[in-house]
């Protein structure tokens, strides 16, 4: 998702550039890539990976670089690009891909390079066409991982009753957290009426922490029937 967005983002700056998408039948190459540290550990905190790159170009200046790495699993991705100015050829410059603490660990891969020139022409490399060229597409990273989940050392509501006959209540709901690694950022507690039919739901977001003493709010409308069960 996040390379279909940046793409488009790229599509919708040759049109505000008034770049035609057909002007020339010549497309970028890619003739240095390279990238370091070629190994990083996200236990203690986020890490970053420098991609440095040449590209050269016949007829036009290159203008937009685009890499990300993918890990082990194929479903998270890190990605950075840069929009070079004034468009050059050759263009040696380079791209900083931030990695946060605790990435899953193992073998991420350099999953594609996409490059764009000022007359729409484009190169778009996957891993194996990258390799292919000679260029190094393994990073490996370490971290610690995650598996226990946040504790509930504190929990408690007040009000205990409250009457909605004539307005809406609110019940505020006091916890504390502890996690033991990357911290915990969210709580929810859902009050479910007598039927089971309807809730109530108070939630709270804050920045991740290892213990967090915090608050959210519930409300009840008007002619909330009772009691409610959290």
């Amino acid at each position: 998702m996040k390379t279909k967005t940046s793409l488009l983002a790229f599509l919708i700056l040759l049109t505000l550039r008034g770049i035609g998408l057909a002007q020339s039948s010549a497309t970028p190459n890619l003739t240095a890539l390279s990238f370091a540290p070629t190994a990083i550990n996200t236990s203690g905190g986020p890490a970053t990976v420098t991609v440095n790159f040449t590209s050269t170009d016949t007829f036009a200046g290159v203008f937009y670089f685009e890499t990300a790495f993918v890990d082990p699993s194929g479903i998270f991705l890190q990605r950075a690009f840069k929009i070079l100015s004034p468009p050059r050829s050759p263009a040696t410059d380079s791209v900083v891909v931030t990695f946060p603490q605790f990435s899953p660990p193992g073998a991420w891969t350099l999953s594609y390079v996409f490059i764009a020139d000022t007359a729409g022409g484009s190169l778009f490399l996957g891993t194996s066409s990258i390799a292919s060229a000679g260029f190094p597409t393994t990073l490996q990273v370490t971290s610690a991982v995650d598996t226990t989940p946040p504790n509930i050392t504190a929990f408690s509501f007040t009000p205990a009753s409250i009457n909605t006959t004539a307005a809406a209540a609110t019940v505020t709901v006091n916890f504390t957290l502890t996690d033991d690694l990357s911290g915990a950022n969210n709580l929810q507690a859902v009050f479910t009426s007598p039927s089971g039919n309807q809730s109530q739901t108070a939630s709270a977001t804050f920045p991740a922490a290892t213990s967090v003493s915090n608050s959210a709010t519930a409300t009840f409308p008007n002619r909330t029937k009772r009691p409610w069960s959290p």
